[in-house]
């Protein structure tokens, strides 16, 4: 039995619910972290103190990704980036 199986047969869904809060947790933070970078372009190093870590954030959320598939999990496996960031901020000025 792989640890995989393993631990989905002791804490059945738990550890799936976990990774999906997880995995969107870190999505956010990525986010958040491209946003706050943006608004400090001239402090350089808030800049890019800010995307080295929603870089290491986007890649946590790759790993979810594939990690939450060994539990059934069907979670987007693209980050939140700039063109996501972008994309969503245009759609809400065009709702309201």
């Amino acid at each position: 039995m792989s640890i995989t199986q393993t631990l989905r047969s002791l804490h059945g869904n738990k550890v799936g619910a976990a990774i999906e809060e997880l995995h969107r947790a870190e999505d956010n933070l990525a986010g958040v972290l491209l946003n706050v970078s943006d608004r400090h372009k001239v402090d350089h190093e808030i800049f890019y103190v800010a995307r080295d870590i929603a870089r290491w954030s986007q890649e946590d959320v790759r790993r979810l990704n594939e990690v939450g598939a060994d539990y059934g999990l069907d979670l987007d496996p693209d980050p939140e980036d700039e063109a996501t960031m972008l994309a969503r901020m245009k759609q809400k000025g065009a709702e309201g």
